[in-house]
C-alpha cells in the first residue's frame, strides 16, 4: 500500500530506534508499506521497495493515504511558500491536478490549507480555492 511521508523519517534495519538508520525518506516521499508488528510496546511498519523488504519505520510517522486526494477545479491555483498571500508563489497548479490535504490553519486573517502536490511538494493554498474530493465525480 503506497503512502506519502509527512516530514523526513528514517528507515531502520530493525524494529527500534537503537538499530542502524539505513535510509532517509524525505518529506513528501512515496513509500510502500508492508505488514506491521510490535516490539517493546511500539508498533513498526515494514517498508518495501520494488516489493522487497528494506527496513522498518515507526508507526508514529505521519503518512498520507494516496487514495485520499482532491482535484483542483480552477484554471490556475497559486501555491504559496508560507500561509501568507505576500509570500513567494512556489508552484502554479492547474485544473485536474491532484493534491493531498494535510491540515488547515488560520494566518493573517485568512484560512489556509497545507497541501502536498502529486510530486510530494508542500505548500499552502487559500481555503476558498475550488477543489473537489476524488471519490465524487465533478462536472468537468
Amino acid at each position: 500500500m503506497k503512502k506519502m511521508v509527512i516530514g523526513d523519517t528514517f528507515v531502520y534495519s530493525g524494529k527500534g530506534f537503537s538499530y542502524t538508520a539505513i535510509k532517509t525518506i524525505r518529506d513528501g516521499g512515496i513509500i510502500d508499506i508492508g505488514y506491521s508488528s510490535w516490539e517493546r510496546n511500539e508498533q513498526w511498519l515494514e517498508v518495501l521497495e520494488d516489493n522487497f523488504f528494506i527496513g522498518f519505520i515507526s508507526s508514529q510517522t505521519k503518512l498520507i493515504d494516496l487514495d485520499n486526494y482532491f482535484y483542483v477545479m480552477q484554471e490556475n491555483l497559486f501555491c504559496y511558500e508560507k500561509p501568507d498571500p505576500s509570500s513567494e508563489i512556489k508552484i502554479r497548479l492547474t485544473r485536474h491536478d491532484k493534491i493531498y490535504l494535510v491540515s488547515k490553519l488560520f494566518s493573517k486573517g485568512m484560512l489556509w490549507l497545507k497541501i502536498y502536490d502529486k510530486h510530494g511538494f508542500c505548500c499552502y493554498i487559500d481555503a476558498n480555492s475550488y477543489i473537489f474530493p476524488r471519490n465524487s465525480t465533478p462536472y468537468w
